[in-house]
């Protein structure tokens, strides 16, 4: 019988002031719920959530003591025992969940103590979830329920993101990056300001292609004498095709086929997505510019590697500075 004096009292609730809750997504969220005073006994609360017209109960208490939890999302929801005796009747909703977001409303004391809360809850998504370097992607910025007036702002590792880097949509919710490089690589943030609350959400965006080394073009020093290994790594589990190294000797002007002398010998086994190429001797003359390149979903991926050579002592210092 008490449940349904409780959700009549919800239902016939319009005019309780309502407080916006902003989170992340796979946070805690913690949607206040405080009575006037300390209770001097056990009282009755209940919280539900609304779903259009219907409500359905999250969590609820009896005078008893007795406890019961409502619906899927109940497994990552409680109030803490502890602050009942504070009158504070908090529900705590753990690795929120975009579906978890929407309007709150706590009754308590039979009706006389009546709180509503809208959840909104805010996720960094991308589409693919892993793009291939070079393809195209798009980062998209969910707010779930969506509110009717926001104003969204993009960063990038922290730095406000420049036009140049994307082209976003007209409320900016979504950004599309035209060529996936290295430099579209890291957290993405999206920040999200409303009337009276702001809250961001951050998600990682990584990349598939050649992992090591990222930058276009790397300088790495080698050591007269002494063996060095020029490295192309692909993301593991990536079968690239027609791969292959080419040279361009200092004051040459165009690449040209590794010379046989900078082959190893007998290759090591490794694995099918590593094509580093390991250069047995450095010599003086074997300086230069070295590109790797392969293909990857139809696409041409490389770097360039510029291969300094200097006796062991120079090498070393250049290490240390």
């Amino acid at each position: 019988m008490l449940l349904f004096i409780l959700l009549g009292t919800a239902l016939s609730v319009t005019g309780a002031v309502c407080d916006e809750i902003v989170v992340e997504a796979g946070s805690l969220a913690v949607l206040p719920c405080t009575v006037g005073s300390p209770p001097q006994a056990a009282i009755s609360v209940q919280w539900v959530k609304t779903n259009g017209r219907s409500q359905n109960t999250v969590w609820r208490i009896q005078q008893s003591g007795l406890e019961f939890r409502g619906i899927e999302a109940v497994r990552r929801s409680w109030c803490p025992h502890n602050d009942f005796r504070k009158g504070s009747f908090n529900l705590h909703i753990e690795s929120v969940r975009p579906e978890d977001g929407g309007e709150y409303i706590c009754i308590a004391m039979r009706g006389k103590e009546v709180q509503r809360h809208v959840l909104r809850v805010i996720q960094v998504s991308f589409t693919p979830a892993v793009p291939l370097e070079g393809s195209s992607a798009k980062v998209t910025c969910n707010v779930t329920p969506w509110p009717e007036e926001a104003i969204v702002s993009w960063k990038l590792n922290g730095r406000p993101l420049s036009p140049q880097q994307t082209q976003s949509t007209m409320n900016k919710m979504e950004q599309k990056i035209t060529s996936m490089s290295p430099r579209e690589m890291g957290n993405w943030t999206c920040a999200v300001r409303l009337e009276k609350k702001d809250g961001e959400a951050t998600q990682y965006l990584s990349m598939q292609g050649i992992s090591r080394p990222l930058e276009e073009i790397t300088q790495v020093y080698g050591a007269v004498g002494s063996p060095i290994v020029l490295p192309c790594v692909y993301t593991e589990e990536l079968t690239p095709q027609n791969t292959g190294w080419q040279w361009k000797p200092n004051g040459a002007r165009s690449f040209q086929p590794v010379p046989p002398t900078l082959r190893p010998s007998a290759p090591s086994p490794r694995p099918q997505w590593d094509r580093s190429l390991r250069v047995e001797s450095v010599a003086a003359g074997d300086g230069g510019t070295y590109r790797c390149f392969g293909e990857v979903g139809g696409r041409r991926l490389q770097r360039q590697l510029l291969l300094v050579t200097a006796q062991g002592e120079a090498v070393w210092e250049n290490r240390l500075t």
